[in-house]
């Protein structure tokens, strides 16, 4: 009796903290928040701006990955 009491008792340990690993579901955003996301940014366009930088008007400088990027652009449209 006392061993199924223990097993009982780790078993119902264990259910508990399983149940509180398991993260919730994310909430929803509420109409108010989309809206104002939209207003923000209406085509859902976000540029990445972490890779440029303004060379501060050196002009002996090349930045080759620069060129690269806009060669890219141009040539293969």
């Amino acid at each position: 009796m006392k061993r199924l009491a223990m097993t009982a008792a780790c078993g119902f340990a264990l259910l508990v903290l399983w149940g509180c690993s398991h993260d919730k579901k994310p909430q929803k955003p509420t109409a108010q928040q989309r809206q104002d996301r939209a207003l923000k940014d209406p085509f859902g366009y976000k540029p990445d701006w972490s890779d440029t930088s303004v060379s501060g008007g050196g002009t002996e400088k090349l930045d080759k990955d620069g060129l690269r990027k806009d060669l890219d652009h141009v040539l293969n449209p």
